[in-house]
Order: structure tokens, then C-alpha cells, then sequence
């Protein structure tokens, strides 16, 4: 029986080793141009890692749920209720090592739809209204992420990178509101839902700042996210000495 789980432990650690290569080539540490190589493997990696990888137990991660949020702006509040991420598009600008100091920067722009269905008050209604219309937020992101790491021994006892800390700088480039599947007895909102539509087209800028517990949600799933790479490629795997 011991012989069998260490063949099959041996397996799924020569497996893992096997698909990681598939997906992008090992850069060197030594490299001058190690940044160009982690650049273009992540965007070689990028639809994969949204599509799934269940060779490596990485699950899809096109959308995912961030949860009720409650966004305030004067005397306006909005609450997004059951709200999810949906990643529409996503570019690499680069990615950045310092082995020096364990730091990895990504830098990536995404347009991705935040759905919810929408409870709001204030100056926009004259009632306080909760809804079951489909309401979509779309945000045009620039997020930059500076990842602390040290190394571990992972579960196969190889060395793997594993998140100390990190810190998200983002700068929102774009937001847009639409709706629909507006229910018969909601009808009557409609017009209400037009407001806000062209409210917040015209003024997305004055609500950035207030966007901010949404886009803390989203990054700190695609940090976890990440680690959970990091927890499932070894570093031997992804560099060259």
C-alpha cells in the first residue's frame, strides 16, 4: 500500500511538472531580460489560469463572488447585493522581478463587469427602492500589484514562492452602468434605472473613491489566486538557475 501512494505521489509531482511546462518556458534568474520572459509567459499562461487548470487543482477564474457591498456618495447609498466579478478583458503591461529584495510586480489592465442587483436611496429616488434587476457595473482598471514572497516547502518538498504581503495600487480608467432582465412588476423603474445609467456615465469620476470596498474585494481574491499558483508550481518549474 506504501508503494502504491508513493508511485501515485510521484505521479501527480511528475504531472504537475509536466503541465507547467506546457503552459510557458523557464526563465533564467541570471537573465538580463528576465522581465520580458515572466511578461510574456504570464500572458502565454493568462487564458489557462482563467480557464482552469485541473491538472494543477486551479479552478476556473473568469468570475467569482465578492458578496454584498454598500457604496455611499453624499446622500446617495447604493447597496450591491449577491455582487460577482466577471472578467471581460485582461492585458499584461509587464511583470517585474527582484529577486533581490523577493518582490514581483504585476502591472495589468482589465475591463471586467460587476453584477449585483441594487438597493438604492436618496437623491436619486424619491423612495428607498431594492430590486431584482440585473444591474452591471463595468470598470476599466489598471492594477498594479507589488507582491512580497518568501519560500516555502510546498506539499511535494519542493521549494515554492508563497505571499508574505502585498500592496494594490489601481487607477480606475472607466465606469459604466446598464441593466437588464428587468422583471414585469419593475417595469415601472425603468426610468429610474435610465437615471442612474446616465448619472453615474456622466459622473463616474466623483464615484471612484467609493468603488474602493469592491475593488479591495476583487483584488484580494486575484492575490489569493495567486498564491494558489504559486502553491501549485514549484520554482524549479518556472526558472532556470
Amino acid at each position: 500500500m506504501l508503494f502504491k501512494i508513493n508511485t501515485l505521489f510521484l505521479a501527480i509531482i511528475y504531472l504537475t511538472s509536466i503541465y507547467a511546462d506546457s503552459y510557458f518556458e523557464k526563465c533564467r534568474f541570471s537573465d538580463e531580460k528576465i522581465n520580458a520572459c515572466l511578461t510574456d509567459n504570464t500572458m502565454k499562461m493568462l487564458p489557462s489560469v482563467l480557464n482552469g487548470i485541473p491538472e494543477l487543482k486551479l479552478e476556473m477564474f473568469k468570475s467569482f463572488a465578492i458578496g454584498d457591498v454598500t457604496l455611499r456618495q453624499s446622500s446617495t447609498l447604493i447597496d450591491l447585493k449577491n455582487a460577482s466579478y466577471e472578467m471581460v478583458t485582461t492585458r499584461i503591461n509587464s511583470v517585474k522581478l527582484d529577486p533581490t529584495k523577493n518582490i514581483l510586480t504585476l502591472n495589468l489592465t482589465q475591463t471586467g463587469d460587476i453584477i449585483f442587483q441594487i438597493s438604492f436611496a436618496g437623491e436619486l429616488v424619491i423612495t428607498p427602492l431594492v430590486t431584482k434587476t440585473v444591474s452591471i457595473i463595468t470598470s476599466v482598471t489598471t492594477f498594479v500589484y507589488k507582491i512580497n514572497y518568501v519560500v516555502v516547502k510546498g506539499d511535494d518538498n519542493e521549494d515554492h514562492w508563497k505571499i508574505s504581503q502585498h500592496k494594490v495600487t489601481l487607477y480606475v480608467e472607466n465606469l459604466q452602468y446598464t441593466y437588464k432582465n428587468v422583471p414585469r412588476n419593475e417595469e415601472v423603474y425603468r426610468n429610474t434605472f435610465e437615471t442612474v445609467k446616465i448619472y453615474l456615465g456622466q459622473n463616474w469620476k466623483s464615484y471612484v473613491n467609493n468603488f474602493s470596498p469592491v475593488m479591495i474585494r476583487i483584488t484580494d481574491k486575484i492575490v489569493a489566486h495567486i498564491d494558489k499558483i504559486f502553491h501549485a508550481i514549484p520554482i524549479k518549474d518556472m526558472f532556470l538557475p
